[in-house]
């Protein structure tokens, strides 16, 4: 018969593992363009009673302590998508977003977004994403540049070649309940998932800022010290999978000892 409290100090140590491995993962990419710090999302012991008592006033069956115990557990990861810190790079396909939204990017499994704004152009003349080559989406599909044509484009998005309107630069944003929802694409793009219809906000307040990057909105200092709390969780998970362990042990040699 499995035992609670190991059942329970395992979980906690689970826990403590997925969200050390976020932690690492946001200061490795605390430099990084376009990065969105992400997280684990853990129940606690007040939700699992919440829960209970939700079910309680409804007046339904909760499948919680008659099938195990109420163990913290990680129930989704997320991504903190608040505006990340502005560095100048004065070059002419660098590209921030200031406000809402994200660049629309066609790959080769659909479309995805980001805010990771360090564009290219390639062979064919289409504006690319530096990582992964995926053509940059406008009003008018991919952005094709004019060959040798100087542009510019407007905080709005208008791109202007030698004074004329060629396309506008596609900024899709979702409202604010559902922009939790999306879901990671690889790197720093992001897709919207399969089984979901996100709501679009229809006027994003935003700026395009050209020969600007946006840079990760990660809080180093924040995330040490959520690493030195995480640390101490795991260690004291440890130390009580030790102590029941030894307590089971010692019951285990004094029955012996009886027969």
């Amino acid at each position: 018969m499995p035992d609670t409290t190991l059942n329970i100090a395992g979980s906690g140590m689970n826990v403590a593992e997925a969200q050390y491995e976020a932690l690492v993962n946001n200061l490795v990419n605390a430099k990084s363009v376009g990065y969105k710090t992400v997280g684990a999302a853990v129940k606690t012991f007040p939700e699992f009673l919440a829960e209970i008592e939700n079910a309680q006033n409804l007046g339904t069956d909760y499948p919680g302590p008659a099938k195990g115990p109420m163990s913290p557990k990680i129930t989704s990861a997320y991504s903190d998508f608040s505006q990340g810190t502005s560095i100048i790079t004065n070059r002419h396909l660098d590209f921030a977003i200031e406000g809402e939204g994200f660049f629309n990017v066609q790959t080769k499994n659909g479309e995805v977004f980001t805010r990771d704004g360090r564009f290219t152009i390639n062979g064919e003349g289409v504006l690319v994403t530096s990582v992964g080559g995926y053509p940059v989406l406008g009003e008018k599909g991919p952005i094709i540049i004019p060959p040798d044509a100087k542009f510019e484009v407007m905080p709005t998005g208008q791109i202007l070649a030698e004074g004329n309107e060629i396309d506008r630069i596609k900024i899709t944003a979702f409202e604010k309940e559902d922009l939790g929802k999306l879901e990671n694409a690889g790197g720093n793009f992001f897709r919207v998932p399969v089984d979901k219809d996100l709501t679009l906000k229809k006027e994003p307040v935003y700026q395009l800022r050209q020969g600007v990057l946006e840079i990760s909105n990660v809080k180093v200092v924040d995330e040490m010290l959520k690493m030195i709390a995480i640390q101490k969780m795991h260690e004291a998970n440890v130390n009580v999978a030790k102590a029941r362990d030894n307590m089971l042990q010692r019951s285990i040699e004094m029955g012996v000892a009886l027969k």
